[in-house]
């Protein structure tokens, strides 16, 4: 499941394309990306998987794993890894940057799990986490999750 460091071209204003077409790293957000169409990112999902590994990032609850796995399941959502952010007290001391707020030191915690995981591209509906992305994990290339035509780039082969 191992990923590849990449680097450069800006995106969107958020964090940096990877020039590394081969191995994709994708992690996706659940709530409002993943169930804004269901059958979207399952076909995204299927594609990444031929050539790279998906993870699933969320900041449902932990507890809330069972009930995510059935979802997710249902939903046709084929994953490498799953990782549910720990609970909002868990990253006031987690995050180490003290200027951000509760919020987004919550959110933080997305940017260093793909950073950990050497995820190359992350696909949030949220701006604020995008923006995260683009200041704390810029080679990382984060997505907008209504940009379609970027995300159907992730699985078109190579030379078509």
């Amino acid at each position: 499941m191992g990923g590849a460091d990449s680097g450069a071209a800006k995106l969107s204003g958020f964090g940096s394309m990877p020039e590394n077409a081969g191995m994709i790293n994708l992690g996706l957000d659940i709530d409002g990306t993943i169930t804004s169409d269901p059958k979207f990112f399952a076909s995204i999902c299927q594609g990444v998987l031929i050539k790279g590994a998906v993870h699933i990032v969320s900041s449902r609850s932990p507890e809330a794993r069972t009930e995510t796995v059935a979802e997710l399941a249902e939903l046709g959502i084929s994953y490498s890894a799953l990782h549910l952010l720990p609970p909002l007290s868990a990253a006031q001391s987690l995050c180490p940057h003290s200027g951000l707020d509760w919020y987004q030191r919550h959110q933080w915690l997305k940017a260093d799990y793909a950073l950990s995981n050497r995820l190359t591209h992350f696909v949030d509906d949220d701006r604020k986490v995008l923006a995260l992305f683009a200041r704390f994990a810029p080679s990382v290339a984060a997505i907008d999750f209504k940009d379609r035509e970027l995300l159907l780039e992730l699985i078109r082969p190579a030379d078509g």
